[in-house]
């Protein structure tokens, strides 16, 4: 699906599309997919879930990271998330998920981005404990060997000298 709203008034939503990637785009390139940056299985419902097959809601990755390594990060978040946040009463559970720019472009016009990551943030209400977590692997043809969850601060300090200013993801850092 694509978002209408991103394309300028009267364009007739006819390809070629200019604000935002289209399949065609991944036409003819073997080494590139589109990846969802917020997980379908992450979904709370049917309507989320839906709502999450968008190439807005898609990158460019590299084929090797989507079917492998990408997988394994997802399923050790959600399983965070479900064992520390989704069924405690009276908590709220913030999901973040993004990309870092990189130097190459598919098509000549859709950014390939350098990493993908993910965020999350469970704050108990009432003065309870609050419970973090993140990921990120490179968008590249590595097996992306370091697999073991990172911590909320090291997605910040990664994102931090990346962006080259100081990157909060949530409020208070989520304590």
């Amino acid at each position: 699906m694509i978002e209408s709203q991103l394309e300028p008034a009267g364009s007739g939503m006819h390809e070629p599309f200019i604000r935002q990637a289209i399949t065609g785009d991944y036409y003819k390139n073997d080494a590139l997919s589109p990846g969802h940056l917020f997980p379908v299985r992450f979904a709370a419902d049917r309507q989320t879930a839906k709502s999450a097959f968008t190439l807005t809601n898609s990158i460019p990755q590299k084929n090797s990271l989507s079917t492998g390594t990408w997988i394994k990060k997802e399923g050790d978040m959600k399983d965070m998330m479900d064992n520390h946040c989704r069924y405690q009463k009276n908590k709220a559970t913030y999901v973040l998920t993004g990309a870092v720019p990189g130097p190459d472009k598919l098509n000549k016009r859709v950014n390939i981005p350098s990493y993908k990551w993910m965020a999350f943030c469970c704050l108990g209400r009432l003065g309870k404990s609050s419970f973090s977590g993140a990921d990120w692997a490179k968008n590249n043809r590595d097996n992306n060997l370091d697999t073991r969850p990172k911590s909320l601060q090291e997605l910040e300090t990664l994102l931090s000298n990346e962006w080259g200013k100081q990157v909060n993801l949530f409020y208070n850092n989520c304590v």
